[in-house]
C-alpha cells in the first residue's frame, strides 16, 4: 500500500510547487525585493521567490515568505496577507509541519471570506482539505473538499476542479474505497486534458497507475506510469520523476523481475537524498525490504529499520502500518517475538484509527449532503432558467413589431444596392474581356511547363509504385518463412527498400524536383521504423538538423546509411531496457563539409564486429559511405555512435 504515499508527495510537490526556473529570474526578483518603491510589488516578488525556490531550498522559501507576510501587515493589505499566508500554508505542508500550515489556511479563509474572493475561498479550502489528510482526519478533510468543489463548481475553474476532485479520490483511495476513488480520479484527468494541464495530467496518470497495480493489470499500470514519467522528465519535476521510478520500481518487483526493481528504486533513492525527503526515504528503504526479503532477510530487516528511523518524524499513519506489519513479520521470522509483537501491536492500533468504522460513517454522510446542496442548487438553477425564458419571450414580442417597421425600409434599400450591383457587374464583364485574353496566353505557357513537370513526378510516382509492390511481393513471401533468421533477412530487405520508396514519394509531392525537403525525409524514416519494430518502450529520438535540402544522387546513399544505423539501434541497443535515447546530427562541419552522426545510449557494439563486418547491415554502410566519397567512425564509449564525414 506505500503506492499511497507516492502519489501524496507526488500531488503535493505539482499542486503546490512550482519548477525552479532560471536563476537570472530569481535574481531578477530579488533585486526589485530591494529597489522597488512600491509595497505591494515587493511582496508580490517575494511571493514569487517562494514559488521559485521552495521547491529545493524551503528554509530559504520560509525566509521569503515571512518578509512578505511582515510588509503585507505593516501596509494593512489584507489581500495580499492572505496571498501569502495561502503560499506559506503550502510551504508548511511541504516541510510536513501540519499543526501550522492548518492555523495558515484557517486564517485565509476567514480574509477571503470577508473580501468575498471565491477563488481563493476555493484555494484555502483545498489547502485543509491536503493538510488534514495529512494527519489522517480524513472526515475533516472531506469536508473542506467538497466546500472547494462547490465554489469551484459555481465559478467554473477548470485548474481548481481538477485539484478538488484529485484530492476527493485520494481521500477515498486511502479509506480503500476504490470504486469511488476512480471516479474522481477519471474527473480529474479529464479536467487537466480539457484545461491542457500536462502537470495534472502527469498526477492524472500516476493516479490510474496506482488503480490499476491494485487490480493486478501491470500492463496498464505501467502505461500510465510511463505517460507520467515522460510529462515529468519534460518539465525536470526531478522528485515527480523519483515518485514514477518508485512505482515503476514496484510494477516490476511484481512482475517478479527484482533486479529490474532494485535499479528503479535506487535511482529514486538518489533523488530522495539529493532533497533530503524523508517521506520519498521512508518509501524506498520499505521497498527495497520487500524485494530482499526472499533472499536475505537481514538485509531486508535492516531496510526496514531505516525506514522507521525516516518516518518516526512524521505521522503518516498509512507508512507506518506498513513498516510496522512488515517489520512484525521479519522479526518473527528470525524469532525475535517480543518485537515482533511490539510491532504487531503498534500496526494494530494505527490501523483501529485509521480504519475507524465512525470515521468512515462521517465520509458517507458528507457525501450525502454534498449531493443533496448540489440537487438544490439544480432546481434553483432550473427555475432561474424558466423565469430568464419568460422574459426573453416577452422581448421577442415587442422585438418582433420593431422587426416589422424595419423590414419596408430594408427592402428600399436591397432594391437599390440590386440596381447598382447590375451597373458594376456591366462594368467588371468589359474588364474580364481583356483580361481573360491575357490569362489564356499565361496559361498556355504554364501548362508546357507543368507538363513537363508532371511528367517527371509521374517517372518517380511510378518508381515508388514498384518499389512498394517490391517491398508486399516480399512480405507475402516472407509470410510464408517459418524460420526466424530468413524473416529477418527479409524485414530487413522491405526497411530498405522503403527507404528508397520514401525518397520517390518525396520528389513526386514536392515542387522543386532537383532538391528534397531532408527533415521531411527524416521525420518519414524514423517512423516508418518506429512502427515496423513497434517497441513498448519509452524511446526519444532527437534530432538536429541543420541542412535542409539534398538531391537524390546523394540522398539515396544517406537514406540507406540511416535506415541500417537506426534499424541496429532499435533492434540491439535497448534488450531489455524500457527506456532510451536515439540521435541523429546533420550539419556542415568547419571544413565545409557534411557532418552525419547517428548515436544511441544502448548497449554499445564490439568494434572488432564492426572492422570485419559479419553483417549485410554493416557492409552496407561501409559500402554507402565509400559511395559517398566519405570516411566513418565509430565511437562505443557509451553505447553506439557513428559519425560521417562526406
Amino acid at each position: 500500500m506505500f503506492n499511497k504515499n507516492t502519489i501524496i508527495s507526488f500531488l503535493l510537490i505539482i499542486l503546490l510547487a512550482s519548477s525552479v526556473k532560471a536563476i537570472s529570474a530569481t535574481d531578477s526578483l530579488l533585486y526589485i525585493t530591494k529597489t522597488s518603491q512600491a509595497d505591494t510589488i515587493k511582496i508580490k516578488a517575494f511571493n514569487e521567490l517562494v514559488k521559485k525556490v521552495f521547491y529545493y531550498d524551503p528554509h530559504q522559501a520560509m525566509a521569503y515568505s515571512d518578509s512578505a507576510l511582515s510588509l503585507s501587515k505593516k501596509i494593512n493589505n489584507t489581500y495580499w496577507e492572505g496571498i501569502t499566508r495561502i503560499n506559506k500554508s503550502s510551504l508548511l505542508y511541504h516541510t510536513e509541519k501540519y499543526k501550522e500550515g492548518i492555523e495558515q489556511a484557517s486564517i485565509c479563509l476567514k480574509i477571503f471570506s470577508s473580501l468575498r474572493s471565491e477563488l481563493n475561498m476555493a484555494k484555502s479550502y483545498n489547502n485543509l482539505c491536503l493538510l488534514y489528510q495529512a494527519v489522517g482526519d480524513y472526515p475533516t478533510a472531506l469536508d473542506f473538499a467538497y466546500q472547494a468543489l462547490r465554489i469551484a463548481e459555481k465559478i467554473n475553474n477548470l485548474s481548481q476542479l481538477a485539484n478538488i476532485h484529485n484530492n476527493i479520490g485520494m481521500i477515498y483511495y486511502l479509506l480503500g474505497m476504490q470504486n469511488k476513488s476512480t471516479e474522481y480520479f477519471l474527473k480529474s484527468l479529464d479536467d487537466n486534458i480539457k484545461s491542457e494541464n500536462k502537470q495534472g495530467m502527469a498526477i492524472g496518470y500516476l493516479n490510474m497507475s496506482s488503480i490499476f497495480v491494485e487490480k493486478n493489470e501491470l500492463k496498464k499500470a505501467q502505461e500510465f506510469l510511463l505517460k507520467a514519467l515522460q510529462i515529468n522528465k519534460e518539465f525536470n519535476h526531478n522528485v515527480a520523476i523519483a515518485q514514477c521510478y518508485t512505482q515503476l520500481s514496484n510494477i516490476q518487483y511484481l512482475k517478479k523481475n527484482t533486479d529490474s526493481a532494485l535499479i528503479y528504486i535506487n535511482w529514486a533513492k538518489d533523488i530522495y537524498l539529493q532533497i533530503k525527503d524523508s517521506l520519498g526515504l521512508a518509501t524506498v528503504h520499505y521497498n527495497k525490504s520487500k524485494y530482499l526479503k526472499n533472499n536475505n532477510i537481514l538485509a531486508a530487516l535492516e531496510e526496514l529499520i531505516i525506514a522507521e528511523r525516516y518516518i518516526a518524524p512524521n505521522i503518516d499513519l498509512q507508512q507506518k502500518i506498513s513498516i510496522y506489519s512488515a517489520l512484525s513479520e521479519l522479526y518473527a521470522i528470525k524469532k525475535d517475538y517480543k518485537n515482533a509483537y511490539q510491532s504487531f501491536h503498534l500496526a494494530n492500533l494505527l490501523k483501529d484509527s485509521l480504519n475507524n468504522f465512525e470515521q468512515k460513517k462521517k465520509v458517507q454522510e458528507m457525501q450525502i449532503r454534498f449531493e443533496t446542496k448540489r440537487m438544490e442548487n439544480e432546481i434553483s438553477r432550473l427555475q432561474q432558467i424558466t423565469e430568464t425564458k419568460e422574459k426573453e419571450n416577452t422581448q421577442q414580442q415587442n422585438e418582433l413589431k420593431r422587426s416589422k417597421s424595419q423590414q419596408a425600409l430594408l427592402l428600399f434599400i436591397v432594391s437599390a444596392l440590386a440596381i447598382m450591383s447590375v451597373l458594376l457587374i456591366a462594368i467588371l464583364m468589359n474588364r474580364t474581356k481583356l483580361n481573360k485574353k491575357l490569362s489564356l496566353q499565361n496559361l498556355q505557357i504554364l501548362k508546357q511547363k507543368e507538363e513537363k513537370e508532371t511528367l517527371l513526378k509521374e517517372i518517380h510516382h511510378r518508381v515508388k509504385n514498384n518499389l512498394q509492390i517490391v517491398n508486399s511481393l516480399l512480405r507475402l513471401q516472407s509470410n510464408q518463412i517459418n524460420d526466424e533468421k530468413i524473416t529477418e533477412l527479409f524485414e530487413e530487405a522491405q526497411n530498405r527498400i522503403i527507404t528508397m520508396a520514401l525518397i520517390h514519394e518525396k520528389i513526386y509531392r514536392t515542387e522543386n524536383l532537383a532538391q528534397i525537403d531532408f527533415k521531411e525525409y527524416i521525420e518519414a524514416l524514423s517512423g516508418n521504423l518506429v512502427k515496423t519494430y513497434n517497441l513498448n518502450k519509452l524511446i526519444k529520438i532527437e534530432k538536429n538538423i541543420e541542412v535542409e535540402h539534398f538531391g537524390i544522387d546523394q540522398l539515396v546513399p544517406i537514406g540507406l546509411i540511416l535506415n541500417e544505423m537506426l534499424s541496429n539501434s532499435f533492434k540491439h541497443a535497448f534488450t531489455n531496457i524500457l527506456e532510451g535515447r536515439i540521435w541523429i546530427s546533420f550539419r556542415i562541419n568547419s571544413e565545409k563539409k557534411y557532418e552525419l552522426i547517428v548515436g544511441d545510449n544502448g548497449k554499445g557494439l564490439n568494434s572488432i564486429e564492426f572492422e570485419n563486418p559479419s553483417s549485410l547491415g554493416l557492409e552496407l554502410i561501409k559500402t554507402f559511405t565509400e559511395q559517398l566519397n566519405g570516411c566513418i567512425e565509430l565511437n562505443t564509449k557509451k553505447g553506439t555512435e557513428y559519425k560521417i564525414v562526406f
